[in-house]
């Protein structure tokens, strides 16, 4: 995890006069540069220098620290950061933390982060500690350690601590709040102006105001200066939000379609083809224009490279190898998958055929993709409205035993335990809607422990309450419920569960 794009570089202590002038000064231009290797070479040179008083080698031994960090090598950097002279720094502790964290170690980055709030890097330490708080999964900590950096900031730099409130708030979906935080647009800086404008955007389209978000979103698409990559790109997103909110997914699609027709590589391809797949009407024609347009960024198939397999016998074999999925196409998997789902909802023979055959080929040129294992999942689900219930079990055990995420895990053990209960398996069916609970998120997990109780108690077993769990007043309630109807008969194979959360 590397936090420090975020924050500007530090200003290290004035080593003028106590080291060779030629290192120090070509090691800082490398660093200001963002030439990490280089400088920290410049830093080594500069360090072996014997004549070196201990003061100005521990503060360039914090400076190469730096160079190391921002250069992905977090290991070294703790080495230099380790003995106590240099810990006597007062750039060291922030250092160490940024080291930490890239190292995965949040918490112990965040408890050094914690005794910054005097330091030199206060503000940059502040913006560290509430993205680790973020990542650890507290948003509300976050916010007040932003909050805290605000008095003694100057208005610009309040600005830009406003806009990370913002979006945090966006993130929570909670818009009032957002736009309670909203700076005044005069008083952002010119830098941070795009993004202000882009969260303006997305908080108007919160506040249930499409027409103005689209204004706002257009406008971003029209002038990509000054903008992130990412932004950009998610502008055209937005865009297609504030259309569809406004019940135009003629417009949403066609903006999608013509930006993706000159940007291939859309760094947001998940959420560009969520829309488009949004736009479809319920049952479209197979000749719909999206669908036309996803058919023709489907290139044929071609053959892999054909590499030898060597065996005991001295014999060698052909076996197809195909490029890592992060260097084939992207926009052809995402619309491989996309047309798939949207020739099945076309219904007829021949298109739900060729939605087969689309998933079929998405798992075998893109196996380590991610959308590999939602056709495995797709396709499960299809095959059970089909009643071929064999062959979607089979794929669903696949799901559950792979090294999936695990909310895919957890979706593909739920949906085998519905099916389970409808069949009148009851046993089954609460081993698997316990196994889900266990790799959901809320509100998914509670839905599961629900389902799982209530298949005990109609099943005639005894309802074991989940230690591991919190106690649920909902879940509960609903409890007290299924108990005063599990004197009725059980669900019949074909009935859905009585209780549906």
């Amino acid at each position: 995890m590397k936090m420090w794009p975020l924050i500007s570089l530090i200003l290290l202590a004035d080593l003028r006069g106590q080291v060779p002038g030629a290192d120090l000064r070509l090691g800082d231009e490398a660093l200001a540069a963002g030439l990490w290797e280089i400088a920290g070479m410049h830093y080594r040179n500069g360090l072996a220098d014997k004549s070196l008083t201990p003061e100005a080698r521990s503060a360039l031994a914090v400076r190469l620290a730096e160079t190391l960090v921002r250069a992905g090598n977090s290991a070294e950097a703790l080495e230099w950061l380790g003995p106590s002279a240099v810990a006597t720094q007062p750039e060291a502790p922030f250092w160490k933390a940024q080291a930490l964290a890239a190292q995965g170690k949040l918490s112990e980055a965040l408890e050094i982060l914690k005794t910054l709030k005097s330091s030199p890097q206060r503000t940059e330490a502040g913006f560290t500690q509430a993205s680790l708080q973020l990542a650890l999964g507290q948003p509300d900590a976050a916010l007040e350690a932003l909050e805290n950096l605000i008095p003694g900031s100057d208005a610009a730099t309040t600005a830009k601590i406003q806009l990370h409130q913002v979006e945090i708030l966006l993130d929570l979906k909670r818009p009032a709040d957002a736009r309670r935080k909203m700076p005044a647009s005069d008083a952002v800086a010119a830098v941070d102006r795009p993004h202000a404008q882009f969260l303006e955007a997305q908080l108007l389209l919160a506040e249930a105001r499409p027409a103005e978000a689209e204004a706002a979103f257009q406008e971003l698409a029209n002038q990509p200066q000054g903008q992130t990559l990412e932004h950009y790109h998610a502008a055209f997103v937005g865009l297609a939000d504030a259309r569809l909110a406004q019940g135009n997914p003629t417009g949403a699609a066609a903006s999608l379609i013509a930006f993706l027709q000159s940007h291939p590589e859309f760094p947001l391809l998940g959420p560009l083809f969520e829309r488009l797949l949004a736009s479809l009407p319920a049952k479209p024609a197979a000749t719909d224009p999206i669908l036309e347009a996803l058919a023709g960024w489907i290139v044929p198939a071609v053959l892999p490279a054909i590499g030898p397999v060597a065996s005991d016998h001295g014999a060698s074999a052909a076996w197809p190898i195909y490029l890592p999925a992060e260097e084939r196409p992207q926009r052809l998997a995402f619309a491989i998958h996309a047309r798939a789902v949207g020739m099945h909802l076309v219904g007829t023979p021949e298109a739900r055929q060729e939605a087969r055959r689309l998933l079929g080929r998405l798992r075998v040129e893109y196996p380590e993709h991610r959308l590999a294992s939602q056709a495995f999942y797709q396709q499960s689900r299809w095959l059970l409205d089909a009643g071929e219930m064999d062959a979607a079990f089979s794929l669903l055990d696949t799901l559950r035993e792979s090294g999936n995420p695990p909310a895919l895990r957890g979706e593909a053990a739920f949906l085998k335990a519905r099916s389970a209960y409808q069949a009148g398996d009851p046993q089954q069916a609460v081993r698997l809607f316990e196994e889900a609970a266990e790799t959901l998120a809320a509100p998914e997990a509670r839905i599961a422990r629900l389902r799982a109780a209530v298949a005990r108690l109609r099943g005639g077993m005894t309802l074991v309450q989940n230690a591991h769990a919190p106690t649920d007043p909902a879940l509960e309630a609903d409890l007290e419920l299924e108990r005063a109807l599990a004197a009725t008969p059980p669900a019949t194979a074909s009935a859905a569960p009585r209780v549906v959360p």
